[in-house]
């Protein structure tokens, strides 16, 4: 493996930015705690590109061959020094996500943690997702409920989507870098469910 590029030959190579030192910082951490990460397409706020090349990319898709899980954060560290690439994670790993209306979230959290922070949380555009252990299966027929399905992508914070910027509400350093009980977490949201539709 070739030594990482000293930082003045990087910023001479692509455009340096306090946002692309978030995202190496970021990329690097995970990979400190073994999270496997994956650089994906940039996102410049109007389209995706495939990082250092500049060109065009169909959305948050790997920009390495075969979408290699990277965990070393040397190697980490140099991938996201050539360009500020997404942060993706592929699901069924170590971890998975729960997708749930930031309602839902807030309330099933309140309900499951008597102790602490439950699990890791992301806030993005679309709602709130959950980081949960991987390998069961959630409960069928429950509207507003979907987990990423094995091999997916999941994008992870400080990662520009043209939506907007994903953010950490509870961070992994809150829960120990481990998910959260996939078990424990889906009884909760289907029995805060249940109670919201029986009030209403």
């Amino acid at each position: 493996m070739s030594a990482p590029l000293p930082d003045a030959e990087l910023r001479a190579r692509c455009v340096w930015s306090p946002e692309h030192a978030r995202l190496r910082e970021a990329a690097v951490d995970y990979a400190a705690h073994g999270w496997g990460v994956i650089p994906g397409a940039a996102c410049d706020g109007l389209r995706y590109l495939r990082g250092h090349t500049g060109d065009p990319a169909p959305g948050l898709v790997p920009v390495l061959r075969g979408a290699r899980t990277l965990r070393d954060p040397r190697r980490v560290w140099h991938w996201w020094s050539l360009a500020p690439y997404s942060i993706l994670a592929r699901a069924g790993e170590q971890l998975t996500v729960l997708y749930l209306p930031v309602w839902l979230a807030t309330a099933t959290l309140t309900h499951a943690s008597d102790r602490g922070p439950v699990c890791p949380v992301m806030l993005g555009p679309h709602g709130a997702a959950l980081v949960i252990t991987p390998g069961i299966a959630p409960p069928a027929g429950i509207p507003d409920l979907a987990v990423a399905q094995p091999g997916e992508l999941i994008p992870l914070p400080p990662t520009r989507t043209l939506a907007g910027t994903l953010t950490w509400h509870i961070h992994p350093n809150q829960t120990g870098w481990q998910p959260g009980p996939a078990e424990h977490i889906y009884t909760t949201a289907t029995t805060t469910l249940a109670e919201r539709m029986g009030r209403s």
